[in-house]
């Protein structure tokens, strides 16, 4: 059956739907408006970096082989320089930034919806279907979480790439530059970008009476500027490894290759359940890495991935418009695979890259069942019920994001819900370590953190500084568990490929608090001999340490 043909949205629906989507996405999003800065917002709101945007700062933060991009992790210029100019407008004010994800998210949205008018869909079904990309469950830590403004700006780049390619391919082009340097994940824009040039050519021929084919002259073929995306992601790949790799964020026991297979194929069904139910959406996701090829994920898994994958081949072969969503799915999960591994293998906020073109694969498909019943009252009927379980799904969806952007409003109810969902995990474990020790338990306390050492978590001197102290002099147990804590913090520093100013004075930190002066100046020093935005208070931390060295005087901690 010839695809539909593509249709685009007018001047009144676009702002009748922009409105809207504008509406219910601020409503939706409500209990988070107001939420306080929570986990990674510190490091990326108060980087000095982006408290302070001198041109200087400002030109280090587009250099990617600068302190500040180590500091930020990623390069991903675009997202501190938002911050910076947010920060400056109007600094620490919560409501503006969240106010801004969301905003965000109702365009991206909207955009949803003439993506999935592009590939052939009915109006009413992409409406539908940028509805539930709005209110999913598992796209709140994307936009509820104010760092994660990355997330649905650079798919607002992305998608307006993939719109723009056919009429507007240098538009494009620079949309999709921007994307990248938004977020390294804009990278599935190119797989996405080739699919839809693929399918487009076959339309195009199918829409030509032989006449028209006669008379026209040849459309200028978009695989040039898709080949110049080619070379964007080359140039980019290199500054962005450079910094990856740079800032630690490799995962520190790597998987073998058998067991790291079998970990991408439950990753990937975990999201298609995800995805289609919400179900195992939660914070500070752990699932647990299948220990054999017997694993009962597994086997779910390999099956229903082996015919996903056949369903792609078979409808990339016949250019069908499905393909382009089966493409956009796959590339936007490989960079979350874990075919690289990294620390943090699997959240709530990878699927939003991924859902857009889930939506596609799966609602296409679905609208031709539909239109291929020939009884006219029968097909309405088969719609209509189509169309009352999708909204029923919708308002669903909508009140679990509600409730699921309250968790926003606090780390504890983050960790709380993190706990709920995994009783072994490292939130569980730092939760019973805080009751421990409220009851005065010391050794119970000393055996939680343990436990959540052993999980993957990373202490820094901020969470282990002061308010522990006392204890780490009262108490020879505390004072072991703080020795061993810190010697894994000095060791993942050390480790870094190239270190920043933060990173020599964290160290410098820990050594202070270990009793280490000397190890601490000599930190300190190599610290200010980078050069950078901390020079001051090195400067000041570098004249009471040799001020200690010389009066030899007791060990007094200092505080952030």
């Amino acid at each position: 059956m010839r695809p539909a043909a593509p249709t685009s949205l007018s001047g009144r629906e676009r702002v009748a739907l922009f409105v809207g989507f504008q509406a219910l996405a601020f409503l939706v999003y409500a209990p988070a408006l107001l939420g306080p800065p929570i986990s990674d917002d510190f490091s990326f709101f108060f980087n000095p970096y982006v408290q302070n945007p001198s041109l200087a700062n400002l030109a280090a933060i587009l250099d990617p082989r600068s302190q500040a991009t180590l500091s930020l992790i990623n390069y991903a210029p675009v997202r501190p320089l938002l911050h910076a100019l947010l920060w400056k407008l109007s600094p620490e004010n919560t409501l503006l930034y969240h106010g801004l994800n969301v905003a965000l998210h109702g365009v991206a949205s909207l955009l949803v919806v003439q993506l999935l008018l592009e590939l052939g869909l009915p109006f009413g079904a992409a409406v539908l279907g940028g509805v539930f990309f709005l209110v999913h469950p598992a796209n709140v830590e994307a936009v509820a979480w104010m760092c994660q403004v990355w997330s649905p700006l650079a798919l607002i780049f992305s998608l307006l790439a993939l719109l723009w390619l056919e009429q507007r391919p240098a538009r494009a082009t620079l949309a999709f530059a921007l994307a990248l340097l938004t977020k390294p994940m804009a990278v599935f824009a190119l797989p996405a970008a080739a699919a839809l040039a693929w399918v487009r050519e076959r339309r195009a021929a199918e829409a030509k009476t032989p006449s028209d084919k006669a008379q026209d002259s040849p459309r200028p073929s978009p695989w040039p500027w898709i080949a110049a995306w080619g070379g964007l992601c080359v140039l980019y790949a290199v500054a962005q490894i450079f910094a990856f790799l740079d800032s630690g964020q490799i995962q520190t026991a790597p998987l073998s290759p058998g067991t790291r297979f079998r970990f991408m194929a439950v990753l990937a069904l975990r999201y298609l359940v995800m995805a289609a139910t919400s179900f195992g959406v939660s914070a500070a996701q752990e699932p647990a890495i299948p220990g054999s090829f017997r694993d009962p994920l597994f086997l779910l898994a390999l099956p229903v991935l082996l015919l996903l994958g056949l369903r792609l081949l078979r409808t990339l072969r016949d250019r069908r418009p499905e393909a382009v969503g089966w493409v956009f799915a796959l590339a936007a999960f490989a960079p979350v695979s874990q075919v690289f591994p990294f620390l943090h293998p699997f959240a709530d906020r990878y699927l939003y890259f991924i859902l857009p073109g889930l939506l596609a694969a799966v609602l296409l498909p679905g609208a031709g069942a539909l239109q291929r019943i020939r009884d006219p009252r029968r097909r309405r009927r088969c719609e209509r019920a189509v169309f009352a379980l999708a909204i029923a799904l919708c308002a669903l969806f909508a009140a679990r994001s509600f409730g699921r952007a309250r968790l926003w409003q606090s780390d504890d109810a983050l960790f709380e819900d993190a706990a709920r969902h995994f009783p072994d995990g490292i939130c569980a474990h730092l939760l019973r370590a805080r009751e421990r020790g409220g009851l005065g338990d010391a050794e119970g306390e000393i055996r939680e953190l343990r436990a959540a050492v052993e999980r993957g978590q990373l202490f820094s001197t901020s969470s282990l500084g002061n308010p522990s102290l006392q204890r780490v002099r009262d108490d020879p147990r505390y004072r072991a568990f703080f020795l061993e804590v810190s010697a894994q913090g000095l060791e993942l520093i050390a480790k870094k490929g190239r270190k920043t100013q933060l990173d020599l004075r964290e160290a410098a930190r820990w050594h202070e608090l270990r009793g280490e002066t000397p190890e601490a100046l000599a930190s300190v020093e190599e610290a200010l001999a980078l050069g950078g935005p901390l020079d001051a208070t090195l400067r000041a931390d570098d004249a009471r340490l040799k001020q200690r060295l010389v009066s030899s005087g007791p060990l007094e901690p200092q505080g952030r």
